[in-house]
């Protein structure tokens, strides 16, 4: 069997040892570039509330976040929209892309970068 189909048999949650502890947040990795031969990367996030990185960009992939719980404002560009659970933001790979965690207490999200 070709090794590609092989990864598609793939499921994962959140746990240690595919999570990253940045300032208080957890980035956990559910599907890397490795996993899915570059076609994308899937990073589930727990962001404290309050919390907002400053403006940046991606030069190689798009960034699509699709909210689990809570509720965050999100710009991208010139473009701002606030996003609650159930709903999705896409910023395209060049655009400045900010964020803030709405939520009234600590609330979790989903996050895809394109690779």
């Amino acid at each position: 069997m070709p090794e590609t189909l092989l990864r598609l048999a793939l499921s994962r949650k959140p746990t240690m040892e595919n999570s990253v502890h940045y300032l208080a947040h957890t980035f956990s990795f559910l599907a890397t570039g490795r996993d899915t031969d570059n076609a994308y990367t899937l990073i589930h996030c727990f962001f404290r509330k309050g919390f907002t990185p400053p403006a940046h960009f991606h030069k190689y992939e798009d960034e699509t976040f699709y909210v689990l719980d809570g509720m965050i404002d999100f710009q991208a560009g010139d473009k701002k929209i606030r996003a609650g659970a159930g709903e999705l933001a896409h910023a395209p790979r060049s655009a400045a892309a900010r964020w803030q965690s709405l939520w009234r207490r600590d609330g979790a999200r989903a996050q895809v970068a394109d690779d």
